[in-house]
């Protein structure tokens, strides 16, 4: 099994759809793992709190 963990930069100015594409072309980039793992709030932008309930999936 070939796995990959993913760090991604949050910017506050990101919209979520930014860091869906970002995201998703690290993801495809890895297409050979069984694996890829992505942090918990990258789609929220971390620590952005005021946004989480507004941007939450």
């Amino acid at each position: 099994m070939r796995a990959s963990l993913i760090q991604l930069s949050v910017d506050s100015s990101d919209s979520p759809d930014d860091r869906r594409r970002r995201a998703a072309s690290l993801v495809r980039d890895r297409a050979g793992d069984d694996l890829v793992v992505l942090p918990e709030l990258w789609t929220a932008g971390a620590w952005a709190y005021d946004r989480w309930g507004h941007d939450a999936e």
